[in-house]
């Protein structure tokens, strides 16, 4: 429930804005984590990326190529797995 008019706060400075489920700035944007286990030897360091998740409860699209695209190809990734 919106208790206001969500796109009053939309930067609209990409094509495409999304509500993320992000309850931090790192989580909602994404960040670079790291890792070290030790049991594997000289290869124990590495690096990963903590993806955003997004929730298209609201989402906000620009009509360009890019992103109409972007659309097709989601839709028919999706129509695929049914």
């Amino acid at each position: 429930v919106f208790t206001t008019n969500p796109f009053d706060h939309l930067y609209r400075d990409t094509d495409i804005e999304a509500q993320s489920d992000g309850f931090t700035a790192a989580w909602a944007n994404g960040h670079i984590e790291s890792i070290y286990d030790k049991s594997m030897g000289w290869g124990a360091g590495g690096l990963y990326m903590q993806v955003f998740t997004l929730n298209v409860g609201l989402m906000w699209a620009r009509s360009t190529p890019a992103s109409i695209d972007l659309m097709g190809r989601v839709s028919d990734s999706l129509y695929q797995k049914q």
